[in-house]
């Protein structure tokens, strides 16, 4: 199993505008009426809606409290659709016809995680920028049916593979070029995240790792007593079963306490053909060891929003 915590992206370039076409972008000079929406760009790319007239020079990311959103004047909606995939704990997703494509830049990476998808295909490309040299070149493909005898074909539909996890080449100077393509339909995803991963032991087959889905709605009043909601957003709990030698216990303990509250990829089997829908980030809760002689079982808990 491997933890790898999730890293801030540095985006190079994109197919997908950075301004949202239809949506005002904040101008410091304006003023906005109760309902206006705007879009402020550059390094926050998120979107807001006016809670009452708004004077000139009300910065909305300013105005809005990061962690609940609400300000005096501005209400956080969402991010723009260029940012949407770069938003650990909302469950939006960005889309756009035929094709959507990320480079980044990329040090000491070696795992990414891309969810919600909806695309035929995935290409991975990895460049070393030192010198130039395409160090990687993969194409996954998405679109698959899930058959169990021949006679499935005939009447069974394709489904798209709606989450991937993706092996990087480990380079210090590199950009990595997220290409998802279906030509002739819209392209989807919700999450697109990378970290340097770290194996904290071996993945048990029995017992076998669980996982829950539910879906979760904030809610709270306002100052007439009605009640206000918020974007559902799906919270998943797994709970993975894990062998490690003896002597590693306290070095496995120091660096999951780590990662508590910390955006993590979590990949219960990172085999190809593995435990591929375990492939979750979010954060650890809890862990018992019952400690053997030479090796260790540990039962670890994880929650997350995907």
């Amino acid at each position: 199993m491997i933890i790898a915590p999730v890293e801030t992206p540095v985006t190079l370039a994109s197919n997908v505008p950075q301004v949202e076409v239809y949506v005002l972008v904040w101008n410091s000079t304006d003023t906005y009426l109760l309902g206006d929406e705007v879009q402020v760009n550059g390094s926050v790319n998120k979107k807001y809606k006016a809670s009452q007239n708004v004077p000139a020079g009300i910065d909305p990311s300013v105005d809005a409290d990061k962690d609940s959103g609400v300000g005096t004047y501005w209400v956080y909606i969402e991010a723009t659709n260029y940012a949407k995939p770069f938003e650990v704990l909302n469950s939006s997703v960005a889309t756009q016809g035929d094709s959507i494509s990320y480079t980044f830049a990329m040090s000491d990476i070696d795992v990414m995680l891309l969810t919600s998808l909806h695309a035929k295909t995935v290409q991975v490309i990895v460049t070393n920028l030192d010198n130039g040299i395409v160090v990687s070149d993969e194409t996954y493909t998405t679109w698959q049916r899930e058959v169990y005898y021949w006679f499935d074909w005939t009447y069974a539909k394709e489904e798209y593979k709606t989450k991937l996890t993706v092996e990087l080449a480990l380079i210090y100077n590199a950009s990595v070029q997220v290409i998802l393509s279906d030509v002739g339909n819209t392209v989807q995803i919700g999450h697109l995240v990378y970290g340097r991963s770290q194996d904290v032991g071996l993945t048990l087959a029995n017992p076998a790792p669980t996982t829950t889905r539910r879906s979760l709605t904030s809610k709270s009043r306002d100052d007439f007593g009605n009640i206000i909601t918020r974007k559902k957003i799906r919270f998943w709990q797994m709970s993975i079963n894990c062998l490690i030698d003896s002597v590693s216990i306290d070095i496995i303990e120091d660096r999951l306490e780590k990662f508590v509250d910390t955006p993590c990829i979590i990949v219960g089997d990172f085999r190809t053909g593995g435990y591929e829908t375990l492939s979750i980030f979010g954060e650890i809760k809890d862990h018992d060891m019952p400690i053997g002689i030479s090796k260790t079982q540990y039962k670890l808990e994880v929650e997350g929003y995907l």
